[in-house]
């Protein structure tokens, strides 16, 4: 019969105290994590946190204080703009 793997003799009980400390460390993060999501610490991506993003394109550059000031005024103050390596796109 062919056989992929060989035998193999790996001693799983000799391992235990290691798994048991890789898995309370695995428990740990997660937990680590929850705490930080119901405590609003994390940073979620749109998918997550809802809202709405709008991506601009523009002929040529523009000033981007100019830009925060206009969307505040249009009603937006807490917008938050990003500013792409590309100068003829912004994200906000």
């Amino acid at each position: 019969m062919f056989r992929i793997i060989k035998e193999t003799n790996i001693d799983f009980i000799g391992m235990r105290r290691k798994a048991f400390v890789f898995s309370t460390v695995l428990i740990l993060l997660g937990l680590t994590a929850f705490v930080m999501v119901l405590l609003n610490k994390a940073n979620m991506g749109i998918d997550f946190a809802g809202g709405t993003m709008l991506q601009g394109n523009f002929a040529h550059e523009i000033n981007i204080g100019d830009l925060r000031e206009a969307i505040a005024s249009g009603g937006f103050p807490e917008a938050s703009i990003q500013e792409l390596d590309r100068t003829d796109v912004g994200v906000f």
